[in-house]
């Protein structure tokens, strides 16, 4: 897997304090989940409560 850094162009999507991630699961429910978004030398990662 290659890791990316966030482009300036999109950085105020993941600079929030939260934003949502939304998965489908196999049986077509939507499953969204509330994650802080963290920057790491550019590099975004997710943390969860």
């Amino acid at each position: 897997m290659t890791i990316r850094t966030v482009p300036d162009s999109h950085r105020d999507l993941v600079t929030s304090s939260a934003v949502a991630l939304s998965t489908v699961n196999s049986d077509g429910t939507i499953q969204t989940t509330a994650v802080w978004v963290l920057l790491c030398e550019d590099r975004p990662g997710l943390a969860e409560q």
